[in-house]
């Protein structure tokens, strides 16, 4: 880029002039509110697509981009936003912090699998119907006894 900042109208002529040669078929102004998949982009791709705007760049291009920004309007507006001078301060977010956590009692097993294996290996679920064939009052005293046993 020899140190000139590009506007988003430049990015985006380059991405039209880039991506039909790279795709092999052309590309144009119609095609800049589509997605880039829909144009024929893979992911191997993309990513010769983000190596080359971070060699012209001289920037870091998240690898993601591509797919953050799907298509070619979002893509120069966001090469834009991310090909900034050095001196740029990014402004704090005031978007709250998810932390999400989870925390469960595995009786009888070492792991989540393993529970639901064993559930399936000691109760089977009773069955629906009550019948006093002998299969249904076996698995039904089996659910009973395996069951409460195991979480006592």
């Amino acid at each position: 880029m020899s140190g000139e900042r590009w506007d988003q109208r430049r990015w985006q002529r380059w991405l039209l002039d880039r991506l039909t040669a790279l795709l092999g078929h052309p590309v144009t102004e119609r095609d800049v509110d589509r997605p880039l998949s829909d144009c024929g982009l893979s992911s191997r791709d993309a990513v010769t697509l983000i190596a080359e705007i971070g060699q012209l760049s001289g920037k870091e291009v998240p690898s993601t981009l591509v797919w953050s920004a799907p298509t070619i309007t979002a893509l120069s507006r966001a090469l834009v936003d991310a090909v900034e001078p050095d001196d740029h301060v990014p402004a704090a977010t005031t978007e709250p912090v998810a932390v999400v956590g989870l925390a469960c009692r595995l009786p009888g097993a070492p792991s989540a699998a393993g529970f639901w294996s064993l559930l399936r290996v000691c109760c089977p679920f009773p069955p629906a119907k009550r019948t006093n064939n002998l299969r249904s009052v076996f698995l039904r005293l089996c659910w009973r006894r395996t069951c409460t046993r195991m979480f006592e």
